[in-house]
Formats: C-alpha cells, structure tokens, sequence
C-alpha cells in the first residue's frame, strides 16, 4: 500500500524515493535502526549514515514502504463519521447539534437532541480534532521524507505555501459554488486546515535548525564542565549506540553529515535538546487551546439573559475586534463565512507535530508506541472529567438551562455543578471555537480509536490473503463462518483505507453529493417541522425526520464514494511525487 500525501495524511513521507525502506522501519513508523554498530569512529559513522541513506533511496524505488496503518485506518473512519455529520445537515434529520442550538461559545441550552442524535453529534465531534491532529504529523512525515531527498528548507517552505495556497483557492471555490456566488469565502474547515498546516510545517523547519544547535550547544557546554579526559570517556560511551546520537530532526542540509569539528555527536546533549523541545511543544499545545479561553467575550461563562429576563441567544458572540473573532471565533457576515477559526484549531495540529517526534523516536518500539498512546488517551479523559469536576476549561458556563438542571423559570438560581445533573450535561462540548472540555475528549477518544486501529493484524489488510482456519476450527463447523467474517474484517478495512488515502477528495466530493442528494430528496419527501426554522435562510425547516432515511442516505454517499475514491487513487499515483493533484 503506498502512503499519500493529502491534507489530512500523515503518509507525506511514504510517496516515493527518500522515504524510510524496510530496514529502516523497525518501529512501523518509518524509524532508520540500520546504523546500531559499536565501536565506529567519528568519520565511520558519518560514512556509516551517508551510505545507509543511499542504500535505503534505492531499495524504496522498488518497494512500498514497511509502516504503521493505524492513521490510515483511523482517517477512513473519520471520513465515515464525517458522512454522518454532514447527512444530518443535509436532509435535517434532527438538530445538528447536541442541543437544541449549535454548540458555541456561550450558548444556552434549553433542551437536548434526540438520543440518536444527540450520540452521533457526540461520536461526529471527533472529526476536525482528528483530522487537524493527523495534519500535525504529517508534517514530520513530510519534512523528514524530503530532507532526506536533499530537499533545501526554501523548497519544504515552498511546498508547504503551496499547499496552504490550494486549500484556500479550494474554500474560495467552494464558497462561490455552495452560495451561488453569493458566498466569497467560506471557511468549514479547508482554509483553516491550509493555515494550520503552513503554521505546523514552518515549525518543524525551526526545530529542524534549533534541536541539532541546541544539542551542539549543550555539547560544548559539557565539554567545558568535565574537560578533555572526561568528554573522551563520554564519546566512548556514547558509540556504543549511534542511533540515540543523531537528533531527531536532523539539519536539512547536513543530516547525513554530523560536524567532525566536534569529533562526533554527544548524546547526553542530542537527549537534552530533544526532551527541551518536546516540551517546548507541549507548552505551545496549552497555550494554543487555553487561549480560545482567554480571549472569549464573556470570559467562558454564559450571559444567560437579557434585560428583559428573556434569554440571550445571539448566534456568534464577538470581542468587538474583527481580527480576532475571524481567527479565533466563528465570523459571519453576508460574503464571509468562517465557521473553523485557524487560530482557534491551532493546538490540535501541535499535538499531532508533538506524537510525531515522539513515535519516530529510534527507542519507540511498536509495544511502546501503542502503550504510550493509551497512556495519553487516558490522560486526556482524566483531564476532561476534571473540567466537569472543576468548572475550568470551559466554554459552557452557567449555561444549561434544561429540565436536568432543575430549573423551571428563566434566571433561577442554580444549585450544584451543571454538568453533572445528566450524561448529556456531562458530554455537552463547546466546539465552536474548541474547549479544553472538548480537545481532551476528543484528542482522548481518537488516540484510544488509534491505538486500537494499531494493533490490526496486517493478515487482515487488503492485498493479504485471509487468516488460514486451523482443523479444530473445521472440525467444530465453524470454519465457513470464521472465513466470512475475515473477509467482511477485510472488505471493512479496505474501505476504511481507500476512504483515508483520498481523504480531500472525499471530503470535496462527498458533499456535493450528500448535499445534492439531500436537496433533492427534501423536496420530494420533506415535511415542514412546526416551530422550526432554518438557520440558513429563516424559512420555514424541511426535513425528514427518519432514522432509517438517515441511514439509508449516508450508506448511498459511502456506496457512491468508494469507486470514486479507488479511481482517484489511481489517477494520482500516475503523477509525480510533487504533482498538486497528490495533494488530494
């Protein structure tokens, strides 16, 4: 199977020549373990690297590269959660959102969606911060595969403005098609994906220059500290494992080529440099969510109710700056729609660069990788049950006004913690802009989907023939069905894949068919919904309210997504490796 290159992808790397061959992939993830030799000198081990870069060029020529599926799978079954997100939308099957309203920051909430409803906005929130963390790590992907090329930092910055460049081009096209030209520039989520992953790729470039210094730095330092006798010992130690002396984001032009002027690199230093900017990072990932926070017009909470004692339900609240609400907030006016804040999604693809380093790491075994992961899952969920307990990180304060809470007046005072008077309190997540709530529960849910998706045996994956029966299970009748289920594991799979490796095709294409199709099968089937409004043009709301009309439309978008996406990926695999249309 060969790894694309699409915004959502974290297969940058995987395309072509560059990328890591079968023996540099020990961890799955594309880590070189090929230089673990003792006793080389400094200039062995330079001519060591130089030789295992060209030797691992040529072997990718002719083969696929050895690597982890699970983010493959993982986007393939965000694209099958984002069909069902977008169903809803377009045949109006209940509200699109867990509420009665759409889940913003400081809006009061009345009464809940339908269970059915309410459980699939839930499970459907997981997309974007899915897809914004993949974006993260494919970056590192991406720039690891073309320093390896000998590509320079201006061409990897090229590219990545290229990239950003097209998603915008896509979200100002989209805009004039979906509004008739009535729409210049509509952000659901490409623009800000475009920025996100400039943004992300432009920090990789300057970790890719400040880890080696760094490490260089502390190095120098150290040999200052314990002097020439101690330094030699500590060089003699050190040889004894090449792969913990290179830094994990090695220059771009002298990755192959460490500087004999310090004789060999240190790894007390290429460690200290590595943990520094890994924390670095995750300090970036705080910030970046909590200051969707900070910079809410009422502070996090809700104003619940307006002079009159009726309820305050203005749509998009705004910090009076027009700067900050189109980066941080949803903007609306009647030629700009921004309903992704670039700034606001920001920390998600932070966290995908931040998993990347450490997954690519040469110490991460596929053991560690899996049981790292989990352990950040839970983390995560322990962070996001003490936003409940703790009343921070919240963009829903004071904001349930729902049979739950107890109340049956406007404005009645409220006793006990809000988000514990239901599950559906409990659950409710601020998305637009992104919560702390929201980023730990979704982040924790798709690295649990991840790790899960990791651990798939590849006899399963397409292109390998099924798990053979043993005799026991033939002698007990039970061989048939075993054989029936694999392939049914098998044809799951391939759809979860075709579905990942296109995943910007899809997401373009799909929702000119839902959308049509929704379109058509309103006015032929939909009934007005008393008291209801559309939130589009003020009209009356058409909708058909089925369950299994809502099935039925989301299985016809995926029956008709499949062969398109498998054509696709066999269009763009006849292109070159820096053809836009791989970008797709």
């Amino acid at each position: 199977m060969e790894p694309q290159e699409t915004q959502f992808s974290t297969g940058a790397g995987g395309d072509g020549p560059g990328t890591p061959g079968p023996a540099a992939a020990r961890n799955g993830y594309g880590t070189s373990t090929s230089l673990g030799r003792q006793g080389f000198s400094a200039d062995h081990r330079i001519a060591a690297i130089m030789a295992d870069s060209l030797r691992n060029n040529r072997e990718n020529v002719k083969t696929a590269t050895a690597r982890a599926v699970g983010p493959d799978l993982l986007r393939g079954l965000l694209m099958l959660l984002m069909a069902m997100d977008h169903t809803v939308g377009a045949i109006n099957s209940w509200p699109h959102a867990q509420g009665s309203l759409i889940e913003l920051d400081g809006i009061p909430i009345t009464r809940w969606n339908r269970p059915i409803g309410y459980a699939i906005r839930t499970m459907t929130h997981l997309c974007a911060p899915g897809f914004f963390f993949l974006l993260g790590m494919g970056t590192v992907y991406f720039g690891r595969s073309r320093s390896r090329l000998g590509w320079s930092a201006f061409a990897v910055t090229r590219h990545f403005v290229i990239r950003a460049s097209v998603l915008t081009v896509l979200t100002v096209l989209m805009g004039m098609a979906m509004g008739f030209g009535t729409i210049w520039f509509l952000n659901v989520v490409l623009f800000a994906l475009g920025f996100d992953y400039l943004v992300v790729g432009l920090l990789w470039l300057l970790f890719s220059k400040t880890e080696p210094a760094l490490a260089s730095t502390v190095t120098k330092a150290a040999r200052l500290a314990w002097g020439k006798k101690d330094n030699q010992n500590v060089e003699s130690h050190a040889s004894a494992d090449d792969e913990a002396l290179r830094p994990l984001l090695p220059s771009l032009q002298r990755q192959h080529s460490p500087s004999r002027e310090n004789g060999s690199l240190d790894a007390p230093g290429a460690r200290t440099s590595y943990h520094i900017h890994n924390l670095l990072i995750l300090v970036l990932v705080g910030v970046t969510i909590w200051w969707n926070i900070w910079l809410s017009p009422n502070g996090g909470r809700c104003i619940s109710t307006n002079s009159d004692g009726s309820l305050d339900t203005q749509p998009f609240p705004k910090t009076g700056s027009g700067f900050i609400d189109f980066w941080f907030h949803v903007y609306v006016t009647d030629r700009v729609i921004s309903i992704f804040p670039a700034m606001g999604w920001l920390s998600f693809a932070i966290a995908g660069l931040l998993y990347a380093r450490l997954v690519l790491h040469p110490a991460a075994t596929p053991a560690r990788i899996r049981s790292g992961t989990l352990v950040a899952s839970l983390v995560l969920a322990v962070v996001f049950v003490l936003t409940r307990l703790l009343h921070f990180g919240n963009l829903s304060e004071d904001c349930f006004f729902t049979p739950d809470q107890g109340i049956s007046d406007i404005g009645h005072p409220r006793h006990g913690n809000q988000y514990l008077a239901s599950p559906q309190a409990f659950f409710y997540l601020t998305k637009y802009p992104p919560d702390v709530a929201f980023f730990a529960y979704t982040l924790s849910v798709n690295l649990l989907f991840l790790t899960a998706l990791d651990c798939v045996p590849r006899v399963y994956l397409p292109k390998t023939s099924p798990p053979s029966i043993t005799d026991s299970a033939a002698s007990d009748g039970t061989a048939g069905a075993r054989r029936a289920l694999a392939k049914a594991f098998t044809t799951l799979l391939t759809v979860l894949l075709t579905f990942g490796n296109s995943a910007l095709f899809f997401y373009i294409v799909h929702q000119f068919v839902v959308y049509g199709a929704g379109s058509i099968l309103t006015k032929l089937f939909g009934r007005e919904v008393p008291g209801e409004k559309n939130p589009l043009d003020g009209q009356p709301l058409i909708a058909i309210q089925s369950i299994w009309a809502f099935w039925g439309v989301w299985l016809l978008v995926i029956v008709i997504m499949f062969p398109l996406c498998r054509w696709y990926a066999r269009f763009k695999s006849t292109k070159s490796v820096d053809s836009v249309w791989r970008f797709f």
